[in-house]
């Protein structure tokens, strides 16, 4: 059984891993989701599990519910994909003493190197993880694509890419031109993620060329007015900004990755990004700015990335670095959803 109560988007993919490799292994499959996964970014994966042999669908909107119905179907596994938010569940530490279960930590700070501001609240998630793992659950954390050698309690994100052939520019956007530098600013486009700095660092970085960029996802009410104004600024100054607000299906979220020179990846928390996994897929250079994580993805790789702090001084230098160089196509680095599933069910 497959439990993702509130996912959406690139998380909505641990799902199809997972349920592909438990019916490729001759498992039936019980999944259970809110009752608006239909309206969620991301929404095609599941109906893509739909289509396999030996799946059913349920709807619940609380895990205790969730977890009483595995118990009473006698669910040989469970699993969580997005386990952080329920580690302090009640209904989850009785169900974890009688039914196997596997769990993915989607934000393991607790689990690596980097410990925030927030301390306290990594303490208590690692205290929970080892809670957890006595009671036998197998507890994984996410760790970036670009991991090398993953230790035996970590995950890497895994990438689906859609078939060439099935790649298309969306035509609210269009084609890019060759004669310009782009950029790409992609996903749920939020607050934490800082797109009116990283827009108005790319229009103060003097950059030696024409440049472009694509800002398309879905903006959070609390950013939209702001960066409406800040896109128009980079429009009078001679930027090419194609805006999107909108979520865009896989296909054409892969054919623009792939197309930019450069992915922008910017944000302060601490985590795998899915974004960055799949620009390593496709080859695509990526300017990240920001957490330790994406740092330390920069040491890994630095043919693929370059970062900079999350401040206007460094993003703008970071910019005008990467079009100087003229962008950086790269080997693929693949990170094959098998594996990940294979791992976090045991096989």
């Amino acid at each position: 059984m497959i439990i993702e109560l509130d996912g959406n988007g690139h998380r909505y993919s641990y799902v199809k891993a997972i349920a592909e490799r438990a019916v490729e292994r001759g498992r039936g499959v019980h999944l259970i989701v809110g009752a608006d996964w239909a309206d969620k970014p991301g929404a095609d994966w599941i109906r893509a599990v739909l289509t396999l042999d030996g799946v059913a669908l349920s709807h619940c909107d609380s895990l205790a519910g969730a977890l009483t119905l595995a118990e009473s179907v006698k669910a040989s596994r469970v699993v969580l994909p997005d386990a952080d938010r329920w580690l302090r569940s009640v209904a989850l530490a009785r169900a974890a003493r009688r039914i196997p279960m596997s769990m993915l930590i989607m934000r393991p700070g607790c689990e690596g190197s980097y410990v925030s501001s927030a301390g306290a609240r990594f303490l208590v998630k690692r205290v929970l993880v080892r809670f957890y793992r006595v009671l036998g659950v197998r507890v994984f954390a996410l760790v970036s694509a670009l991991r090398v050698d993953p230790g035996r309690h970590e995950l890497r994100d895994p990438v689906y890419l859609s078939p060439t052939s099935e790649r298309f520019p969306d035509e609210r956007i269009g084609t890019l031109d060759d004669d310009r530098f782009w950029f790409g600013l992609f996903g749920f486009i939020e607050p934490r993620k800082r797109p009116v700095d990283v827009l108005r660092s790319l229009r103060m970085s003097e950059p030696d060329g024409p440049i472009g960029i694509v800002v398309a996802g879905k903006v959070a009410p609390t950013i939209a007015e702001p960066l409406a104004r800040e896109v128009e600024v980079c429009r009078q100054a001679g930027i090419d900004v194609r805006w999107l607000n909108d979520f865009l299906p896989d296909p054409a979220l892969d054919y623009y990755i792939e197309s930019v020179d450069a992915l922008v990846v910017a944000y302060e928390n601490e985590g795998a990004s899915g974004l960055l996994a799949k620009a390593a897929a496709l080859g695509t250079s990526v300017a990240a700015a920001g957490s330790h994580s994406l740092r330390s993805d920069s040491q890994t790789r630095p043919d693929l990335i370059r970062w900079s702090p999350l401040e206007d001084d460094g993003m703008r230098d970071m910019f005008r670095r990467m079009v100087s160089g003229g962008g950086r196509a790269v080997d693929p680095i693949p990170s094959p959803p098998r594996e990940f599933a294979a791992r976090i069910l045991g096989d």
